[in-house]
């Protein structure tokens, strides 16, 4: 449709393959984001929250639809550091909170463990989560100005940093207490777009220092 065809202009203009990229994700990312379906929002952010006698009610229920759980938790989380409320990722301990208390209110197993691996799990679909909002952005005429350059051009360093942390704890961690996207910003400023497996690691005296094996 128009969105997809606009979204793959602007990456190619950001010097990004979108079809290319995806087919990396896919080959990377697939195998390990939860394929077991709930009844989903499909256009969770804050401007489609409301709140009423201390309940939280989603509006705007065109998109519903069977998903993993991840990709209302992915595009509400997005939301947030986006153009919306608070304009900052929510830091792990108020990611925590949320988690729990979604997975108590779905009769799920909530302990830290599962806490962590559905936020883990968040953070594995973001990219694809951030693709679909930006081509439905594009499509219903939301306006390009809404669609982030910057978060388009850092997509290539998301799915780095994702492979990573499948198999370094260290970077695990570090996508779970930033995000995804802060990790990937980082990465792609610093990396010159040399995808090898790197980490950023913040240095004590001078702020941000160069990726590291």
């Amino acid at each position: 449709g128009g969105g997809d065809s606009e979204l793959h202009d602007k990456c190619r203009r950001l010097g990004i393959d979108l079809d290319a990229e995806t087919s990396k994700m896919d080959r990377d990312l697939g195998k390990h984001l939860r394929k077991d379906m709930v009844l989903t929002h499909g256009d969770m952010h804050s401007g489609n929250l409301l709140e009423r006698k201390g309940r939280v009610w989603a509006v705007d229920l065109e998109a519903v639809g069977p998903r993993p759980r991840e990709c209302d938790l992915a595009s509400l989380f997005m939301s947030l550091s986006g153009e919306h409320v608070f304009q900052r990722y929510p830091s792990v301990s108020t990611r925590r909170r949320f988690a729990r208390r979604y997975l108590q209110e779905c009769g799920l197993p909530c302990e830290s463990g599962d806490v962590d691996d559905l936020l883990f799990g968040v953070e594995l679909h973001w990219p694809k989560e951030m693709l679909q909002s930006s081509s439905t952005k594009l499509m219903t005429g939301r306006g390009s100005g809404s669609v982030s350059d910057n978060m388009l051009a850092c997509l290539p360093s998301a799915r780095v940093a994702l492979v990573k942390s499948l198999s370094c704890p260290e970077t695990r961690s570090q996508v779970m207490h930033e995000g995804v996207v802060a990790v990937a910003r980082e990465l792609h400023a610093h990396s010159s777009h040399h995808h090898s497996g790197m980490r950023i690691k913040k240095q004590k005296t001078s702020g941000w220092g160069g990726p590291r094996i």
